[in-house]
């Protein structure tokens, strides 16, 4: 990966142009001819650097129900129900971490009743074992995206110091415009829109890849039985309201460089989890905060998922935001094995490509 290439995977990761000819407007952004761009990305494609480039979106307003799941289980029961759990659908993360609570995964289904038969069917599977539900109540921040380019020297506590900067106006903004200081950008669930036929299809089409070629918007088109610009008009549509949460490239982090990845978990009082939150998600390492409802055998109600170049970076990012705060209890839990990544398949089959890292 050369310094272009970085350059382009960073740019990617977002905002792809929701344009007829979008390889090319990239390239005028980054100085490049369209033909470069395209074999630029198909060349990261089949280096495994570039994962997919579709689109993620959030699950309440499509109907869409969410939670992460925690358990601990005997380690010789490891393997067995983490095949178990992997073959079900609406399981698209699990991860063996280090700790108590050694195997997470997260369940997303069509609807509340489908959720809770597949928790249940787990459950049933392992009834030695402790599960606990922990949903998502708040979130700070959903942003799985990575600056490839030079970082910029500086100490941890320098980043620290701007990270304390940027929540404090984070905070500012909420205050002046809600008249508290819960924050304007996290964000609560959606109101489920109404979506016809065609728009399902679409979503489900936009989970997938789209084609690396010049106009990816009319190959769509063409296997939808619509046209290019209504597509388009479409697409435009599902990010205004909320739905489409990111269109862009999906990258193998590991392969960029960022080996390590664990959960962080602190305990917060509950009126302070709004200013911690904010803090936390204002640290480049963090691509997930939100918080959490506890469980029993679990306390914490701030949650976040630090990706890093190695777990000594992801300790220091916990313990920076316990020194800040003075939080007196708090937990990382390193990744220690992957059995199962992939992105939700919207109104479609089970997807069992590729994935948005969350």
């Amino acid at each position: 990966m050369d310094a272009s290439d970085a350059k382009l995977l960073t740019r990617i990761q977002s905002g792809f142009p929701i344009e007829a000819r979008p390889f090319r407007q990239l390239g005028d952004e980054l100085d490049m001819p369209e033909q470069e761009v395209l074999e630029r990305i198909r060349r990261l494609k089949s280096s495994g650097l570039i994962r997919r480039i579709g689109a993620t979106f959030h699950p309440e307003p499509l109907g869409y129900v969410s939670t992460l799941v925690g358990a601990q289980v005997p380690p010789e029961r490891l393997e067995a129900l983490a095949a178990f759990i992997g073959a079900f659908a609406e399981v698209t993360h699990l991860y063996e971490r280090e700790g108590e609570w050694n195997l997470w995964f997260t369940l997303t289904a069509a609807s509340a009743e489908r959720l809770d038969t597949a928790f249940e069917a787990i459950r049933a599977e392992a009834p030695a074992c402790r599960l606990i539900r922990v949903p998502a109540r708040k979130r700070y921040k959903l942003r799985v995206e990575f600056d490839l380019g030079p970082r910029t020297p500086g100490s941890l506590a320098d980043r620290c110091y701007s990270a304390t900067r940027a929540t404090q106006r984070f905070m500012l903004r909420s205050t002046t415009q809600n008249g508290n200081a819960a924050s304007q950008s996290s964000k609560r669930c959606v109101a489920r829109v109404k979506l016809d036929e065609l728009d399902k299809r679409l979503i489900a089409r936009l989970c997938g890849d789209l084609p690396i070629e010049a106009r990816p918007f009319q190959a769509l088109a063409e296997a939808l039985g619509s046209t290019e610009d209504e597509v388009i008009r479409l697409t435009r549509r599902l990010e205004r309201d909320g739905v489409l949460r990111r269109l862009g490239a999906i990258i193998e982090h590991r392969a960029a460089g960022l080996r390590a990845n664990a959960m962080l978990a602190w305990v917060v009082p509950d009126e302070g989890v709004d200013e911690v939150g904010a803090y936390a998600a204002s640290f480049d390492e963090v691509s997930h905060c939100y918080r959490r409802e506890r469980a029993r055998g679990w306390p914490y109600t701030l949650v976040a998922m630090v990706h890093a170049g190695s777990e000594a970076r992801c300790r220091e990012v916990g313990a920076a935001i316990v020194e800040r705060f003075g939080l007196k209890e708090w937990v990382i839990l390193p990744s220690r094995r992957e059995f199962k990544k992939t992105s939700v398949q919207y109104f479609g089959p089970p997807h069992q490509g590729e994935t948005d890292n969350e």
